[in-house]
């Protein structure tokens, strides 16, 4: 039973006559009466009888013929939904961690704009904790943070780039041209830290708290500018990811020994959840544009 069949059939019902019905739907007559013919088989009982030139819908028929309308009718308004959809939705909101933002999601985002320029981008900058949880609970469509620790059970991802946390000074600091610098060094210059949410500073934390070491908090910020800024006046040292030390003139990242874990960065959306077709489209973007990062 195909769509066309029942177009032809309910075809038949207006005009009574498959004659007349072939020619409003621009068909051969066989192709009308073929369609009758297989709908009657595969149903196992007969839709039409005859009087003379005319053909009248049996009881069986009628109750086929208003089935059939009440599902072309459900169709319409559900493709009517969907063009709705379509046209006014037009939203995807993501989340960016202040480091990420400032780094990855740029020329991601310029990129998915100059190709789709009617979808609307809301962003949101939190840490990269802040953004699991708003992706969780559906305040957020995506996010891209770090993925290390994320539960493939709760979130699908796709792979952006991997980095590194280092210590970050001036490169004018006594320390800029250490090869590697140990927590304790780092415990005496004052630090500018990521607020609360902020994976980078769960990491440096799990740092200092496994060697029993209180680092010199100057000052908790999200503001990239501010954080560079101190830093390049030798006020402060910060921790912060590698990609976005190495495009800032004037600072210099050092490793830690031991070395912190690498970070795993990618786009996040809530597993076996319904998503608008403009994010599907923003993560088939951005699986593309990691691809081509990779090669």
């Amino acid at each position: 039973m195909t769509l066309i069949q029942l177009r032809y059939f309910l075809a038949v019902c207006q005009y009574e006559n498959i004659t007349r019905a072939a020619e409003l739907l621009h068909v051969s007559q066989p192709s009308v009466s073929n369609a009758i013919r297989n709908l009657e088989d595969e149903l196992g009982l007969p839709l039409f009888y005859r009087v003379k030139l005319r053909l009248y819908l049996t009881m069986e028929g009628e109750i086929f013929r208003q089935g059939v309308e009440t599902m072309f009718e459900d169709m319409d308004r559900l493709v009517e939904r969907m063009h709705e959809l379509g046209n006014n939705r037009k939203l995807v909101r993501i989340g960016i961690p202040p480091m990420t933002g400032a780094t990855i999601f740029p020329p991601i985002l310029i990129a998915f704009q100059k190709q789709y320029p009617d979808v609307r981008v809301v962003v949101q900058e939190h840490g990269a904790l802040r953004c699991r949880e708003l992706v969780e609970s559906d305040e957020l469509d995506l996010a891209i943070a770090i993925t290390n620790g994320v539960d493939p059970g709760q979130f699908n991802s796709i792979g952006i780039v991997d980095t590194r946390i280092l210590f970050c000074v001036s490169a004018s600091h006594p320390l800029a041209a250490r090869e590697r610098v140990t927590p304790e060094e780092c415990c005496r210059e004052p630090l500018v830290m990521m607020p609360a949410g902020s994976y980078v500073r769960q990491v440096v934390e799990q740092m200092y708290r496994a060697r029993n070491l209180k680092p010199n908090v100057l000052l908790h910020s999200s503001q990239i500018l501010t954080m560079m800024n101190l830093i390049r006046e030798q006020a402060a040292a910060a921790f912060m990811i590698e990609n976005l030390i190495r495009r800032t003139p004037g600072l210099v990242g050092i490793p830690t020994n031991p070395p912190l874990d690498m970070l795993h960065i990618g786009l996040i959306w809530k597993r076996n959840k319904t998503l608008y077709s403009d994010v599907t489209r923003f993560i088939r973007f951005a699986r593309s544009y990691s691809d081509n990062l990779r090669r």
